[in-house]
């Protein structure tokens, strides 16, 4: 207390009465956020259809192509490395090539470069044959491609679905501050799933600096290709995200695209695979060896027990004791 404070007494009844005005503001300011945050958040996640994994991908070419290696090797599984960011890139391009029944796919990342949209090049070229196509990407920076989402899920083949979704009305910095529980549990499941024979599973998202396409920055990552046993489990795994509650269809977060908007999507990705960028990546889809092996059925696997591991798409509704069931505790034993 100060000396003026002790000599003037009754000022003290003036004085100390701020103090909870002041806490009450920032009580106010935080009802308030809350309060916007729950009258301007998600859509009502009441309307999507679940979807499962198709059950016919052996009738299909690779799955013929497929069953004698498999017979040869009952219960295991055929493991190819994709060491290198060309042989990811092709892996993934030639298997939707030769899809036939459907593409299932999941990343962390999804970007708009020059891989992203040679990606997307193919998966319309797919679903234009008739392909299904199911496209889950976490939304940490989905809304930054909400025009190209909504137009692919324009389409009557592709659907698009946004994991653990921020609003589209309010601020990420807001709903950080009021979601941080929610929206800190994130899907970093990267699969890549062609006529339920053949999976990608690994470190790489989609983007250049994934697929050393760029030419200052080159992550080093490791995919593997695999068929048998653990293709189901790779399904598997994606149908619980797919039909988990926080995944949302990316045109009920946004503005549905129309017809139009999908024409403009398809020339556009198209004009990007005549870019010099691109160049090498589309030679590579014609003459790498890899691409050869595959489309000959020629692909030389090495054979073991394998499984996959991931974490539960409902992690975030768990308590704390459910820990042990984390990809992480899985994996350090």
């Amino acid at each position: 207390m100060s000396q003026w404070e002790s000599q003037q007494p009754f000022f003290r009844f003036s004085v100390k009465p701020e103090r909870p005005v002041v806490s009450l503001s920032i009580i106010l300011i935080g009802f308030c956020l809350l309060l916007v945050t729950g009258c301007a958040g998600l859509p009502k996640n009441v309307n999507l259809n679940p979807s499962y994994v198709i059950r016919d991908g052996h009738e299909t070419a690779l799955g013929m192509a497929m069953s004698k290696p498999l017979g040869d090797h009952p219960e295991q599984s055929g493991i190819f490395l994709l060491s290198n960011g060309l042989d990811a890139f092709v892996g993934r391009v030639i298997l939707a090539q030769m899809a036939e029944r459907s593409i299932d796919l999941q990343y962390y990342e999804f970007h708009q470069d020059t891989v992203g949209r040679l990606m997307i090049k193919e998966l319309l070229l797919a679903a234009d044959r008739g392909v299904r196509v199911r496209m889950l990407i976490d939304d940490m920076y989905g809304s930054d491609a909400d025009d190209v989402w909504t137009a692919l899920d324009a389409h009557p083949n592709i659907e698009v679905r946004l994991f653990n979704p921020f609003s589209r009305t309010i601020p990420k910095g807001i709903q950080w501050a009021t979601r941080f529980k929610d929206l800190n549990h994130r899907m970093h499941s990267k699969s890549f799933t062609v006529d339920n024979q053949v999976t990608i599973l690994g470190g790489r998202n989609i983007g250049d600096v994934y697929f050393e396409a760029s030419p200052n920055v080159a992550f080093v990552d490791l995919d593997v290709l695999a068929i048998g046993p653990v293709v189901a489990e790779a399904s598997e795994a994606f149908d619980q995200y797919w039909n988990s509650d926080n995944a949302y269809s990316a045109s009920a977060l946004a503005m549905p695209a129309t017809s139009d908007r999908l024409a403009e999507l398809k020339d556009k990705v198209e004009q990007a695979s005549q870019e010099k960028e691109a160049v090498g990546y589309v030679e590579a889809l014609k003459d790498s060896g890899l691409a050869r092996a595959l489309r000959q059925g020629a692909a030389r696997f090495e054979w073991a027990q394998a499984r996959v591991m991931y974490d539960s798409p409902e992690k975030k509704a768990r308590g704390e004791n459910w820990k042990s069931k984390l990809l992480i505790s899985q994996l350090l034993p």
